[in-house]
């Protein structure tokens, strides 16, 4: 299984790395502080995620932004969005 976690803000990336990590040990974990550094993982070097947790708000290419991406690339990835927003 392949994971990604996508935030902007450092310190909630490695909040989700270690909650990730966590929760499924044996788990690939790929971490990006922007959602445009996905995309050019999934297209360019061919890494299909199972699960993207990923922030809504960043700066460039939003969280909804990226999703839509996402689904055009790989439809059967699942998507957990987080946010410290209301």
């Amino acid at each position: 299984m392949l994971i990604f976690a996508i935030d902007d803000e450092p310190p909630m990336l490695r909040d989700a790395e270690r909650v990730i990590r966590k929760a499924a040990p044996d788990a690939a974990l790929m971490t990006f502080e922007l959602a445009s550094e996905a995309i050019t993982a999934i297209s360019e070097q061919s890494l299909v995620p199972d699960i993207v947790f990923c922030d809504i708000e960043m700066p460039g290419l939003s969280g909804l932004e990226f999703a839509v991406r996402l689904k055009t690339l790989s439809p059967e990835t699942r998507i957990v969005f987080v946010t410290g927003y209301d």
